[in-house]
Parts: structure tokens; C-alpha cells; sequence
């Protein structure tokens, strides 16, 4: 990460970019960190790289800090939206997306029923905005705004302490020890307290905190895995291909300039408030996430330059780094050996080769090359025939630190004709298609051990059980 530190230094130091806008190095102080749950939840040290600027005007209050560090607490702005959106699906469950708001606020029906100034065009159908359209930008309505007989803040605190965010708050913190005041309390917006508005702007945390709720999200330490998934989707587009809408994720589609250009969606949220301003991104591609606060002393500052840096350094990184680890996790001779010659068994999985997924380049069994009669089952060439093999999202736990691994091939003809000349791809639809004996030929699940490698790989539809070969 030296080169991500030195890139944030030139940054400091030129005041930003052409390209993606400027940093107000003189008034803006900041905090970034990248974190992942690889290790689980740590709620000692969340952060796999954290990056602090404090800026010559920041004004150092009396009991705060001198130093700019993980611990120390910004407001968030709307950024407390992905808070409000996580306890509703902790406390109601994903079932309450489709209660219309009604439901919770019934003055608002009545409201709508006595107000005859006000004429279809102007006036809001609450009856048919859900709790899901608030939680995706999709309401047409102000952001402005009891639902399991308990206050927010009790949920919000009951949630804090589980993840371990001892340094969150909805209310301006006694203790300003750890507090970054950019100005005055009152001018810089720190001291404001929002009331009701609190849910969706009020919020106080850290680098360190939010990095904690990251993780918290991405491993599904409060929500089923389905539901995690469920939420970490888009459910409407924009009119740029690039972004898309969430509960309440704006979902950037970025590509790490790889020749097969990959889709990666990078689930963003942030916020503006007095002085201050946030941001937060995961990809569930990677399993990590990176958060940046900021303040400054004469406005909120404009976090996309900070944003697309992480961007355009993290994501090539994490590209790298994961060719690296499937080639290290899964490639090389998987066999299995029997006194009867024709039931020994072969598979070669090849070291990554910068095509998206893991190339099957060998299956036998005895003398038959299982690959190319699949492939003649198929009506395709076996020169011509392709296996790439994507990991799913199932990955059940088993004794003694071990874990299983699905894995789903592909089968693909490389000389297939393109689509109308469009970049169309539909080997998704033939997932599961080929079967025998009402197993999936496609269907492969791995054994891995405490660190991740496969020891071994099942194949259910070709009734296969082989053993990794170092």
C-alpha cells in the first residue's frame, strides 16, 4: 500500500487533479481506511490501510486531539441513511419493504383525504410509496421525515453495540476529545441536533466505526446471507449505464482496465452536512470496503476526488490480488487414483490466464477425455470448447476449520457467433442445464482448508471425488 500512501501525499501536496477535481488541501482534513472481513470482525483494528491529512486551518479545540487519527469522529450527514435502512431490515425484515408508508404514518392518508387544495398531479399517493421506495431514492418526496414500540435511537444503539461502534452516536458527544471541529461548534454544524430529522442526517462516527459496520454488512453479522444479498442489488437504473439505485446504495459500475473489462459494482453512500462530509463503498466482488470522512473549515468538502483515487488504485489491486490467490487457491492436478485403471481420474484446473473465471483444461477418467465427449454432447468442437468456472455464494462451514467451496462451470463455444454484434452474453441461462442421473455436470464443489486451499473437489454430475496433488 506504499504506492496508495504516495499517491495521497502528491495529492495533498498538488491540491488534486484535472481529472477528477481538486482537494482543498489548506482547509480539508480527512481520514480514509480500507477494510475487509476476511479475518472476521475485528473491532480492535478493522482497517487493513487507513490515510490521515490534517489540514493548517483546522482549529484544535480545547480537550480535542491534536493528531488526526482512526478514532477520531466526524459528522456523517445522509450517510446515516445506510444506518436507518440496516436496523429497518434488522427489526422488520425485508417483508417491510412493501408496507406502504401508511402503515406506520397513518396521519398521512388522513392528510391526503382533507387537503383539497392539492390536485392529483401535486399532490404525493402515499397509499403507494412503500418503505422500499424511501429506502431507494424512488419516493418523489421530500428526505425528510416507531416502528417496533422502541425509539430510533434505542435500535440504533442496541445495533452500534453489537458491531462495536463505541465511538457512534445520533447526538453531538460530550467527550470531544476524539472530535473533529473544523471551525466553530455552531458554524462548522456540529453542534445542530436534527430532532426527528436525526434518522437521516444526525448521525456521529468515525473511520474506525464505520469500517466496523462494513464488515458487519458484508458478513452478514445481523442479517441472513439471502437478505444481505437481496439488499446489496440495484432495483432501478439511471440514465448513465455506469450508475444504478439502491436501499439506499448509489451503485457505480467501475472496471479495472483488465482486457476483459469485468463489471465490479461498488455500493456507495454519502453525505453532506454544515461542515462536513462522508462517503462509504463496498464491493461484494472483493469482500471490501473503504470509507472517507472529512471537514473542512469553510464549506463540505467534495469527496470524489478522494473517492475515484481509492477507486482507480484499490480496484486494479484487488484484480491482481485475486487472479493471485484463485491461481494459489484452486489451479493445478486434482486425481484420483483405483486399482481398476479405467475408473482413475484427472483433472487440471489452469493458472489464471487474465479471462474471467478458472479454465477447466482437463477432465479424464480411464482412457475417455470426459472434456471433449461433453463437448460433442453439445454439438460444439472440442477445440473450440470452453469450461470457465465461477464461484457461487455457497460456502458452508465444516469441522476443524474447514469450508466448502461451489463452484459453476461454464460451457461455451469459442467460435459461437456474437449476438446482433453486441457484447451479449447468455451462458447464464445453460446454469445447471446439463445433468446425468439428476446431478449438475456443471457443479463443483471444492474442500478447503484454514487458509483457503482447496484440498479437494467433488464433481456430483460425473460422480467424481479427487484429491488436490501438490
Amino acid at each position: 500500500m506504499e504506492n496508495t500512501t504516495k499517491i495521497f501525499d502528491d495529492l495533498v501536496a498538488t491540491g488534486g487533479s484535472d481529472e477528477h477535481g481538486p482537494i482543498s488541501s489548506n482547509t480539508t482534513t480527512f481520514s480514509i481506511g480500507l477494510f475487509s472481513p476476511t479475518d472476521g470482525l475485528n473491532t480492535s483494528k478493522p482497517l487493513f490501510y487507513e490515510y490521515h491529512y490534517k489540514a493548517p486551518s483546522l482549529a484544535i479545540n480545547p480537550g480535542s486531539e491534536t493528531n488526526v487519527g482512526a478514532l477520531n469522529i466526524y459528522r456523517i450527514g445522509s450517510l446515516t441513511q445506510v444506518f436507518t435502512t440496516w436496523l429497518t431490515l434488522v427489526e422488520a425484515g425485508e417483508a417491510s419493504w412493501a408496507a406502504p408508508v401508511t402503515k406506520y404514518i397513518p396521519e398521512l392518508a388522513q392528510a391526503v383525504a382533507s387537503n383539497h387544495d392539492q390536485t392529483a398531479v401535486t399532490q404525493v399517493a402515499w397509499e403507494d410509496v412503500t418503505l422500499g421506495d424511501l429506502a431507494a431514492h424512488l419516493a418523489c418526496i421530500s428526505t425528510s421525515g416507531s416502528m417496533q414500540g422502541r425509539t430510533f435511537e434505542e435500535m440504533f444503539q442496541n445495533l452500534a453495540t453489537q458491531v462495536g461502534m463505541s465511538n457512534s452516536s445520533l447526538t453531538a458527544p460530550s467527550d470531544i476529545t476524539n472530535a473533529i471541529i473544523p471551525s466553530d461548534v455552531d458554524i462548522s454544524g456540529w453542534s445542530t441536533d436534527y430532532g426527528d430529522e436525526s434518522p437521516s442526517i444526525g448521525m456521529y462516527s468515525s473511520i474506525h466505526d464505520l469500517s466496523l459496520a462494513g464488515i458487519a454488512i458484508l458478513n452478514s453479522t445481523l442479517l441472513p446471507s439471502a437478505v444481505t444479498r437481496r439488499w446489496l442489488k440495484p432495483v432501478s437504473h439511471t440514465s448513465n449505464l455506469r450508475n444504478a439505485i439502491g436501499r439506499p446504495w448509489i451503485i457505480f459500475s467501475a472496471t479495472p482496465g483488465s482486457p476483459i473489462d469485468p463489471r465490479i459494482e461498488v455500493f456507495t453512500n454519502y453525505g453532506f452536512i454544515g461542515q462536513y462530509s462522508s462517503y462509504i463503498g463496498l464491493t461484494t466482488d472483493h469482500n471490501v470496503g473503504f470509507v472517507i470522512l472529512a471537514a473542512d473549515s469553510i464549506k463540505a468538502p467534495d469527496l470524489n476526488a478522494h473517492a475515484d483515487f481509492i477507486g482507480e488504485v484499490m480496484i486494479p489491486a484487488l484484480e491482481k490480488a485475486a487472479i493471485v490467490q484463485a491461481g494459489k487457491n484452486y489451479a493445478g492436478s486434482y486425481s484420483f487414483s483405483s486399482s481398476d485403471a479405467s475408473q482413475n481420474a484427472t483433472m487440471v484446473i489452469a493458472k489464471p490466464d487474465g479471462m474471467a473465471g478458472l479454465s477447466l483444461a482437463n477432465l479424464t477418467r480411464g482412457n475417455e477425455d470426459l472434456r471433449a465427449s461433453l463437448a460433442r454432447s453439445l454439438g460444439v468442437d472440442p477445440s473450440t470448447f470452453s469450461i470457465r468456472l465461477y464461484p457461487t455464494n455457497s460456502k458452508p462451514r465444516m469441522s476443524g476449520g474447514r469450508t466448502q467451496m461451489a463452484f459453476r462451470a461454464v460451457f461455451q463455444d469459442e467460435d459461437a457467433l456474437v449476438d446482433g454484434g453486441t457484447p451479449t452474453c447468455i451462458t447464464w441461462e445453460a446454469v445447471d442445464g446439463v445433468n446425468y442421473d439428476g446431478k449438475a455436470r456443471d457443479l463443483l464443489i471444492f474442500t478447503l482448508n484454514e487458509d483457503g486451499a482447496a484440498e479437494s473437489v467433488s464433481l456430483p454430475g460425473w460422480r467424481l471425488e479427487l484429491l488436490r496433488q501438490k
